[in-house]
């Protein structure tokens, strides 16, 4: 019974598609041939199958990371910056991958003699799975000295609070008929997560989230995989924590359009749109503000003389120009 994840969930397989489509084309023979080995390598030494089955599952990987990463890229959706990026890469992945996991589903029942149909399954949950959870820590997170993390302490408390709730609600998930009432306690901790902190935070914790109470579901389940038991609750567990991640992108892609949104109203209402100063309103807030301080302020004010006349004569085009 597999362990590491969700149904048969290929974790290489989202970070080439969050490498592709953050890097530069030049970069895609490069990604291709580390995904196609990271895909041989895995299918022949770990898992024991052969040339030809693992050449599919070769074809079929490489195929499924490369169209998702440049699609990703081609349309805008690996920004993730507007509600429409996110509903780009919802569209694209799993359409891509149901065209791939034929393939990937033919080296299946090659290798373990398993109907066609049961491999397209799994491989089309698996791939999908793993690339729309943890493919956007890869396509969103930047680190640089000139990017503050918004809120360090609140950010510190949720991410932790989000991480221990996914390791103790879902500990014993597969021994129980139906969910705990605290395994959805995780499903408000990444919502809240996301409203307060964004994208960047977000597209990290929940992934290591999801694979926290991915692998502890499976363990669990995997005590009475022998006897067939136990299945049922590891499938709702993993739908679940993908709706939980998928959820958790969606409120922090829409809240960070909003606040752009605000920001850029806010800009508007008091930026000069010729120059890019601060306009009238801007400028008697900020006398407001200081005259409310204790102290002296000095305004100085400059101006043009005869400028009227240059708009009357030669027109405000010439005007803005001068």
């Amino acid at each position: 019974f597999p362990e590491a994840g969700l149904a048969l969930m290929w974790m290489p397989s989202a970070v080439f598609v969050g490498l592709i489509a953050r890097r530069p084309h030049s970069w895609l023979p490069l990604m291709a041939a580390a995904a196609a080995a990271a895909e041989f390598v895995a299918a022949t030494v770990l898992q024991g199958v052969s040339f030809g089955p693992a050449l599919l599952w070769v074809i079929a990987d490489v195929a499924a990371v490369t169209l998702c990463g440049v699609l990703a890229r081609a349309t805008g959706a690996y920004r993730l910056d507007r509600p429409t990026d996110f509903l780009k890469f919802l569209i694209i992945v799993p359409a891509v991958v149901a065209a791939t996991a034929t393939v990937g589903a033919l080296g299946a029942s090659w290798a373990f003699g398993s109907p066609w149909l049961s491999g397209y399954i799994a491989w089309f949950s698996g791939s999908t799975s793993v690339i729309l959870v943890a493919a956007p820590m890869l396509m969103r997170f930047r680190l640089s000295p000139q990017i503050a993390l918004p809120r360090p302490i609140e950010t510190a408390a949720l991410s932790a609070l989000v991480l221990i709730l996914a390791a103790v609600s879902f500990l014993t998930a597969g021994m129980l008929p139906v969910f705990a009432i605290d395994s959805f306690l995780l499903l408000p901790a990444v919502v809240w997560l996301a409203l307060r902190v964004g994208m960047n935070p977000t597209s990290v914790v929940v992934p290591l989230a999801v694979y926290i109470g991915a692998y502890a579901a499976s363990h669990e389940v995997g005590l009475t995989a022998v006897s067939g038991s136990g299945l049922d609750e590891y499938l709702a567990t993993a739908a679940f924590l993908v709706a939980t991640a998928l959820t958790s992108y969606a409120v922090a892609t829409v809240a960070e359009a909003q606040a752009d949104s605000v920001r850029e109203l806010r800009r508007q209402a008091t930026t000069d749109s010729l120059t890019g100063l601060p306009n009238r309103r801007a400028v008697l807030e900020r006398i407001d503000e200081l005259i409310a301080v204790p102290g002296s302020a000095t305004l100085v004010m400059l101006d043009i003389v005869g400028f009227q006349h240059i708009n009357d004569s030669l027109g405000h085009i010439v005007g803005d120009q001068l």
